[in-house]
């Protein structure tokens, strides 16, 4: 699924909708954070869609496959724009804790 978050704007889908079709990020506690907006709004969808506009170029630039655990090989899957986006705002907020990943 190609990420639908530059049609937020004007969609009229829901925000539970949006979730639904995993259009935008978990927006779990790190991404939160690392993100710096915590109620899920139309003002943070417009955040959102904002960033990926800016950061179109690089996020379509080169596929990100997700992993076989089975056997540590790429899939031919890949990951949604959306779920690229949760991911470095999530490892953002992650940092913001102060954690040290192990």
């Amino acid at each position: 699924m190609e990420c639908v978050l530059v049609r937020c704007r004007s969609c009229p889908c829901s925000q539970d909708d949006a979730r639904r079709l995993g259009c935008i990020a978990a927006f779990d506690r790190f991404f939160r954070l690392g993100f710096g907006r915590a109620v899920l709004d139309r003002a943070t969808l417009t955040k959102v869609s904002d960033f990926y506009i800016a950061s179109k170029s690089v996020l379509h630039a080169v596929p990100v496959r997700t992993l076989d655990f089975g056997t540590g090989q790429d899939t031919l899957r890949c990951y949604t724009r959306a779920k690229i986006i949760d991911m470095v705002f999530f490892q953002e907020g992650y940092k913001r804790t102060g954690r040290v990943r192990r």
